[in-house]
């Protein structure tokens, strides 16, 4: 890992970072190709859109200045997290319009992914925890992630990703993923309106979709829509896209093919990683 902190190497912040203290700030996090950011402008677009809900200042060339003076030995595929916290702070809730805000910019090596999720699809289950609903934050990466935390403590080994519902029992994500579900000719995407992150890969692999005359239908969706569904898959941009090949809910087992629909995300997915070469 490699990391610089406001534009210098480092390994720690101030204890009175808000980031630390309270979650307060956020971030993106995004696959690199050879030293080439994927999906750039998206991912720092949506970042400044968070960063303005939070009321944190946000300097695009400065972020992009500093990601590349990491990435410019970079070879391979790797994974950067570009974070943006309130900086250093009193103790209480209340900010500080003085807050110089503190920007962390990592570069991971990939963890290997196993051949089930490489070739095969994903085996998934569905998380007991419960996540929570604001309209305000709905959508944006902030720090504070326990909800995810917390349903990803519930997984084993046997399963790669675990179903998040909100607290009305609606379909929202995955713990780390967002899904689309194909089923009669066309794909649902569930309704994140108050809980839940609108992925970057999830809103590539939606404009591409509809490019290819797949018809993309947001809806509340239960878990019995899932188990309904023709083909399930699995989206964020650190993996691409993973095919859903089993869910294991308790006593019910669902089992899907790699069909037609898995196998066009998988070409879309192919060309977005491709367009950063």
């Amino acid at each position: 890992m490699q990391t610089l902190i406001n534009g210098s190497p480092g390994t720690s912040v101030s204890v009175m970072d808000r980031g630390f203290l309270y979650g307060d700030g956020a971030f993106e996090t995004l696959s690199t190709i050879d030293g080439r950011p994927v999906l750039l402008s998206q991912h720092l677009a949506r970042l400044e859109s968070a960063c303005q809900l939070l009321k944190l200042r946000f300097d695009e060339g400065l972020v992009k200045k500093e990601l590349f003076q990491l990435l410019q030995d970079a070879s391979g595929s790797q994974i950067a997290k570009i974070i943006i916290t309130r900086g250093v702070g009193g103790r209480g809730y209340r900010p500080s319009a003085e807050s110089i805000p503190t920007r962390i910019i990592q570069l991971f090596e990939p963890t290997n992914p196993s051949p089930i999720e490489e070739s095969l699809g994903v085996c998934i289950t569905v998380c007991q925890h419960r996540l929570s609903q604001s309209e305000a934050l709905a959508g944006v990466k902030h720090l504070n992630r326990l909800d995810q935390v917390l349903a990803s403590a519930e997984l084993s080994e046997e399963f790669n990703e675990g179903l998040c519902l909100d607290i009305e029992g609606h379909v929202i994500e995955g713990t780390k993923s967002n899904l689309l579900v194909f089923k009669n000719g066309g794909a649902l995407s569930p309704d994140l309106s108050q809980s839940g992150v609108k992925g970057i890969m999830l809103m590539e692999m939606s404009k591409l979709l509809t490019r290819e005359g797949r018809s993309i239908q947001t809806t509340k969706l239960t878990i019995n829509d899932v188990l309904e569904a023709d083909e399930v898959i699995l989206c964020n941009s650190v993996f691409g896209v993973s095919p859903v090949i089993k869910l294991i809910q308790g006593d019910r087992v669902k089992n899907w093919p790699i069909g037609d629909f898995c196998q066009q995300a998988i070409q879309l997915q192919n060309e977005v990683f491709a367009s950063s070469y």
